[in-house]
């Protein structure tokens, strides 16, 4: 059995709080220029708590019958929960270490993916992020498949 506890612990929003701070300081500096400052500072001062207040944070949890995937929120209403049994699992897939040349804010980057997908017996998929393990997908699909090999 393995469960996060992502939304409980600080870390997750203190990283969440830096990010949006750092998204918004370039429309700041734009409406800087642009209008005085207590207008500016009221609008980026909604965008950020609007942008944190919305944001959601994923959670896993695998247990003995299932793989539950859910994103919280603090509204009730963006919040969402799939329970996935593993008798309803066709086969993993591992979306690892792919590098992709992706142009960044100001030189090409490499970006590699960290994705477990798990394929259903009704042709749909869903993913699951490797950053929810500490060491990462690898540890994931060695649960489900001994979890799956325990059903079967």
């Amino acid at each position: 059995m393995y469960k996060t506890v992502n939304f409980k612990k600080p870390i997750t929003w203190l990283r969440k709080i830096i990010f949006i701070g750092l998204f918004l300081i370039l429309p700041f500096a734009i409406l800087i220029q642009t209008t005085n400052y207590s207008v500016s500072w009221f609008i980026i001062i909604t965008l950020y708590i609007f942008f944190i207040v919305v944001g959601q944070i994923d959670e896993l949890e695998i247990n003995n019958i299932s793989v539950t995937i859910e994103q919280k929120s603090i509204l009730p209403f963006l919040r969402s929960k799939k329970i996935i049994p593993f008798s309803e699992i066709k086969s993993l897939r591992m979306i690892s270490d792919q590098s992709t040349n992706d142009r960044g804010w100001l030189l090409y980057s490499q970006h590699k993916k960290n994705i477990l997908e798990l394929n259903l017996h009704n042709k749909t998929s869903e993913k699951i992020s490797g950053s929810l393990h500490p060491k990462g997908i690898v540890s994931i699909k060695t649960i489900i498949e001994k979890n799956m090999q325990t059903i079967q």
